[in-house]
């Protein structure tokens, strides 16, 4: 059984790399600990309720999509710019 360093949950596969709770890298947490030592998250809460629930994480996750949609509409420019020079060259 190998214990999450960052959350502190068991993933029950011995050989997985990430953990199934939240999602962490498990490259670290190779060496497997007693689960009677093994320090439980504070809030015992998924993944997405702990992610959401942070101030800061809201801000970025509004930052990451501003900056998506900033990358789709110059993919979206440059599409109809290609489109346009092709036309004209035909």
């Amino acid at each position: 059984m190998v214990v999450c360093q960052y959350c502190g949950h068991d993933t029950p596969q011995p050989d997985a790399a990430y953990c199934s709770y939240c999602g962490s890298s498990l490259s670290g947490a190779r060496a497997s600990a007693p689960a009677a030592t093994a320090q439980p998250a504070p809030a015992q809460r998924g993944y997405m309720q702990q992610k959401a629930s942070s101030p800061e994480m809201s801000a970025r996750y509004s930052e990451l999509v501003s900056k998506i949609e900033r990358q789709v509409t110059v993919i979206l420019i440059l599409s109809v710019v290609t489109a346009v020079l092709a036309l004209l060259l035909i």
